[in-house]
This record gives structure tokens, C-alpha cells and sequence, in this order.
């Protein structure tokens, strides 16, 4: 059993391709505790959380668990979420000015001291806020600490941590992947084993980064602001 914030939606993905656990029963706020959780079958497999497990992985394996990752987080964003009920999970406004909206006012309620160069990188952000042309389940934080592989064959068997998951632009799970992911420069990752940013992935249809994180259509990328 596992805390989480969203409950219903681990049981709504189990009819989707989405790589989830069976889902065996739910728990909302009050019935048996102060937190939602979900009750949920084992999943055979391990998590890429400590350098022990990575070390005793082949680095062919490596990278295709990279590969599947990519694969498992395009299955999550090709949710029909009018058949799964999840239309309603949360708000579609355009997830950018959302977040914006929400750090600002984070900061606004811890500030106890001015940071001049927090707030010229906030008045930054808003005149960079790329327009969102689609919206999708997103998971909100797609890294390979957050899924479970199979044993063999180093695929995703299971996406798990969906607290962050939302309403969004599937760019911004891209995105989030892009932040954590080796850019090819430094010996660390080498060793790790991961394809670097500037490869390519099976998943997309040409050298990162790809067009869209769904295949599903073109979308332009998003130019920094002055």
C-alpha cells in the first residue's frame, strides 16, 4: 500500500497502455488514515534509485530502459481521458501560467527577504510563457527513479509516483525529462550508461529533442525571452 494524492486515477489508467499496477482498492482522506492511499499488486522489477542497482545493469539494458521511459511517458499522454474519467482531474487552463501563477504566490508567502534577481527571472518567465496547443494527462515527474523495470528485459513495467500528474502541454513532462537527463558532457554519465540529450531515441522520430514528447503532431518549441 502506498500513500497518494490522486487515488481514482491509478485505477483509471489500469485500462490503458499505460505500464501500471492492478489497483485492488482505494482510500480517501478519513477512512483509514490522513492520506489517500492505494492498495496495489506487486510489480517484479527494480527502481534505478541507488548506483548499486545501476552498476549490476548491463549498459545495453541502461539504455533501453531510457528508451522505455520515453515510450511509457508518450503511453501516459495518449490517454482518452473522456473514457477514463479523467477529463476532470484537474483544471485545463494552460498549465504554464498556472505553475507561474503558483510559484509567485509560494514566494510572495514565504518572502523574507527582497531577491531581486528571483523576481527579474520571474518577470522573464512570464514573457517567455509559450502558447499550449494541446492537453493531456501528463505525469509531472518523468525520471527513471520514478518507474519500475522488469527484471530481463529492462522495459517499464510499471509508472508509479503520480502525485504531480495533471492536465497539461505534453511538453512539459519533455521538458521535466530534459531538466534531469545526461547531456552527454560529463564523465558520470558515460559510466551510467544513459543516451545522452543529443541522441535518439525509438520513441520520437528523429534526434532529440523531437517535435512533440506524443507524436501525435508538430508543436513549435518555445524561444527563451529576452
Amino acid at each position: 500500500m502506498m500513500s497518494c494524492a490522486k487515488p481514482g486515477s491509478w485505477r483509471a489508467l489500469g485500462t490503458t497502455p499505460v505500464p501500471v499496477p492492478v489497483v485492488h482498492g482505494t482510500l480517501v482522506d478519513g477512512e483509514a488514515g490522513d492520506v489517500p492511499a492505494v492498495l496495489m499488486s506487486r510489480v517484479d522489477g527494480f527502481v534505478l534509485d541507488r548506483r548499486e542497482v545501476v552498476d549490476a545493469i548491463p549498459l545495453g539494458r541502461r539504455s533501453e530502459a531510457a528508451h522505455s521511459l520515453v515510450a511509457a511517458m508518450a503511453a501516459v499522454h495518449r490517454v482518452d481521458l473522456a473514457e477514463t474519467g479523467l477529463a476532470g482531474q484537474a483544471s485545463t487552463k494552460p498549465y504554464a501560467q498556472r505553475q507561474l501563477r503558483r510559484w509567485s504566490a509560494q514566494w510572495e508567502a514565504s518572502r523574507t527577504r527582497d531577491l531581486p534577481m528571483l523576481d527579474r527571472l520571474t518577470e522573464r518567465l512570464w514573457r517567455a510563457v509559450p502558447v499550449q496547443h494541446e492537453t493531456t494527462l501528463v505525469h509531472g515527474d518523468p525520471n527513471l527513479r520514478n518507474v519500475i523495470l522488469s527484471p530481463e528485459p529492462g522495459a517499464v513495467a510499471a509508472v508509479l509516483d503520480r502525485e504531480l500528474s495533471t492536465l497539461s502541454e505534453p511538453l512539459a513532462d519533455l521538458g521535466t525529462l530534459f531538466a534531469c537527463w545526461p547531456a552527454g558532457t560529463k564523465p558520470e554519465w558515460e559510466v551510467l550508461g544513459l543516451p545522452p540529450a543529443s541522441g535518439s531515441s525509438p520513441s520520437w522520430s528523429g534526434p532529440v529533442p523531437p517535435p512533440t514528447s506524443t507524436g501525435s503532431r508538430p508543436v513549435p518549441w518555445a524561444r527563451p525571452g529576452p
